[in-house]
């Protein structure tokens, strides 16, 4: 068969595998194909320069393409002008054909910038009736979004009703004010992003019930936030029934009293947001720095907020004490950050609260580089295991491999094992022949053997 006589159904299933280049020059074989691929070349759209602005607005303007109407193909567009040079006002070509865009599911906005006229972002969330996605991403102008003017602005990038999975993205939240004292310089750290963020973040999250997925990512190289202050606002008027998400990433403040404490010692801001959204199976908790609980934690007090969690990622300390609760018993997947980890004292059997069965758990991940506080971590989870066929950890440093394969005698279902910088650790440090064995045979050789002994479903190493 000619190539260029396959049929169009085989060349558009085809080109839902290629790249954006190669699709762009399977266009121009022939206009058979090129009726094929067009939809599929501008179902996903970046905008990166002034240029592309410029471009997208003119095949735009021109309703179709050979016969195609390019703007009903368009499924995904992200807006990703990170220059300084950047022109705003070119962002106003879009403006005249934003409401063509009406199978628009997927919308991202990220800029460098906050522009001085939002009016393009107020068509998007007026004017694309498919929308259901939204990914925002701006820096922090502190000063700006203090004032009554930027409070506006804030809530005009807010503004999208009705969505259902919504991401919220900005770095330098913290105001950094240079101040002259004897010739030496520093930095005043001011806190508050909280409290300035909160409310219009509140106001989205009323305007759209039927959320089902919700992240959101506040940096700063210098300051934490309080994540409980940045929840507080939102009370029992503000319940989500169909949120299965929840990501909270970045420089997060996590206070234990409120996770832990029992339920008169209020007030417990995340755990109520919690407690009103039982049907969340899916929570990412970052945490940066930790305010501490002297009393005696009871895990139980958390995870009844937690009734139906499936996949968690959080810190250590987070983990050490939900494994020990109900949660454990549901949990598919665990992700175990690393926090404030202290050997001998977290991750231990004899607390008065006891691991759980991880009777559901199929990956586990653990992201410490210690390879010594990671197998503090397995002698205490992989016992209580059942299915486990993922797992994540560090590399085996050769001196704990009798201890690491004999932990894996509970997990003889295990498919995939992925160790960090694995090939990296042995070419570099023990590359050498096992003494007194195979000539032939390097620890790593060795240590994928006996892997493959112990857990016979091993499929992938690396």
């Amino acid at each position: 068969m000619i190539l260029v006589n396959l049929p169009v159904e085989i060349v558009s299933q085809i080109g839902t595998y290629l790249s954006q280049h190669a699709l762009a020059s399977t266009s121009l074989v022939c206009k058979a194909w090129r009726l094929a691929i067009l939809p599929i070349l501008y179902s996903s759209v970046i905008i990166g320069k002034n240029s592309h602005v410029k471009q997208f607005s003119t095949v735009l303007s021109s309703g179709s393409v050979d016969s195609v109407q390019i703007s009903s193909c368009v499924k995904k567009l992200e807006i990703h002008l990170d220059d300084i040079d950047i022109d705003q006002s070119v962002l106003a070509l879009l403006e005249p054909w934003v409401s063509r865009l009406t199978q628009l599911s997927e919308f991202r906005w990220n800029l460098y910038y906050v522009p001085d006229n939002l009016q393009l972002i107020q068509l998007f969330q007026t004017e694309c009736p498919a929308l259901s996605s939204v990914y925002i991403s701006f820096p922090w102008e502190r000063d700006f979004f203090k004032s009554e003017s930027g409070q506006i602005q804030l809530s005009t990038l807010l503004g999208f009703k009705n969505i259902v999975n919504f991401e919220l993205q900005t770095d330098d939240f913290g105001k950094h004010t240079r101040i002259f004292q004897l010739n030496i310089s520093d930095y005043i750290i001011e806190p508050g992003f909280e409290a300035e963020c909160a409310q219009p973040l509140r106001a989205l999250l009323l305007n759209c019930p039927g959320l089902q997925s919700l992240t959101l990512y506040f940096h700063d190289d210098d300051l934490n936030y309080s994540l409980d202050t940045l929840v507080a606002p939102w009370d029992h008027e503000l319940t989500l029934p169909q949120l299965k998400k929840l990501h909270i990433r970045g420089a997060v403040e996590l206070n234990l009293k409120t996770l832990f404490s029992p339920p008169g010692e209020r007030p417990h801001a995340l755990r109520d947001f919690l407690s009103r959204h039982p049907q969340i199976e899916d929570l990412e908790l970052a945490c940066c720095s930790v305010e501490s609980y002297d009393e005696e934690t009871n895990p139980h007090h958390f995870s009844l907020a937690l009734p139906s969690l499936k996949y968690l990622k959080g810190p250590d300390l987070i983990c050490d004490q939900l494994i020990r609760s109900t949660v454990a018993s549901k949990l598919e997947t665990l992700n175990i950050g690393q926090c404030s980890f202290e050997a001998g004292v977290d991750f231990l059997p004899d607390k008065v609260f006891g691991v759980q069965p991880l009777s559901k758990l199929r990956r586990l991940e653990i992201e410490t580089d210690e390879f010594g506080d990671a197998l503090e971590i397995m002698k205490l989870i992989l016992p209580a295991t059942e299915v486990l066929e993922e797992l994540c950890i560090t590399t085996v440093p050769y001196r704990y491999h009798h201890a690491f394969l004999g932990l894996l005698a509970h997990t003889p279902q295990l498919r995939k094992l992925t160790m960090y910088n694995f090939s990296t650790f042995f070419m570099k440090a023990t590359a050498s022949v096992l003494p007194g064995g195979d000539e032939e045979a390097s620890y790593e050789a060795e240590l994928k053997r006996k892997l493959r002994i112990l857990c016979p479903e091993l499929e992938t190493i690396n």
